[in-house]
């Protein structure tokens, strides 16, 4: 128990001091994320999750930079966020395209895999078991599209139940577990609000 408390202390540290440097920085890069410590993580019996910092966007249209950040922080963990985000800064009226999404991750080194309108359940489990973050769009209809990363997924057969673990989809009001902070999307739901978007496999280059 004390190691585990030690940890979580440790943890909430970093991400302050995470976001002091934030705080810092250029202003056309600060208050447009902070660390998120609520992330989710499956029962190792009955799933897998990568071992991510989530973060959540301050405003309305920075879901695609900060998605793509949270994937360099967790494939190259000294990458810069005022760096990343000056490659593909957001549009406050039209948010962030895939296009110079990804030629922004491809530019630090991120290998990625498309995958069209959405995807399965066992390509998910593939990616996750394989240590690839999944970047993806959920949408409610095309003016409330937003940039998510699945990072986790769970399987039960007794009740029938298989989870994704999304970083990012409060911003929505997607259904959580937990009020407040990312948690597990029934696959289905994934699967609806994912139809006709692209998702893309990522995974840092050795």
């Amino acid at each position: 128990m004390k190691k585990h408390i030690e940890a979580a202390i440790c943890k909430v540290s970093e991400d302050f001091k995470d976001l002091e440097i934030r705080i810092h920085d250029d202003r056309k890069h600060i208050l447009r994320l902070i660390p998120d410590p609520s992330l989710g993580h499956p029962d190792p019996n009955e799933g897998e999750s990568l071992d991510i910092r989530g973060y959540t966007q301050l405003d309305t249209y920075s879901c695609g930079a900060v998605a793509g950040w949270t994937i360099l922080r967790a494939l190259y963990p000294k990458s810069s966020w005022k760096d990343f985000y000056a490659k593909c800064p957001p549009s406050p009226e039209d948010g962030l395209d895939d296009m110079p999404l990804l030629k922004a991750l491809r530019s630090f080194g991120i290998g990625v895999g498309t995958k069209g309108d959405g995807l399965t359940f066992e390509a998910i489990k593939k990616a996750i078991g394989s240590g690839y973050p999944i970047l993806t769009v959920l949408s409610r209809g095309r003016d409330l599209a937003h940039w998510v990363v699945i990072y986790g997924y769970s399987e039960t057969k007794k009740p029938k139940s298989q989870l994704v673990y999304v970083a990012g989809n409060n911003f929505m009001g997607l259904r959580t577990k937990n009020l407040g902070g990312p948690n597990a999307l029934p696959y289905r739901e994934y699967a609806k609000l994912s139809k006709k978007f692209n998702s893309y496999v990522c995974w840092g280059r050795s």
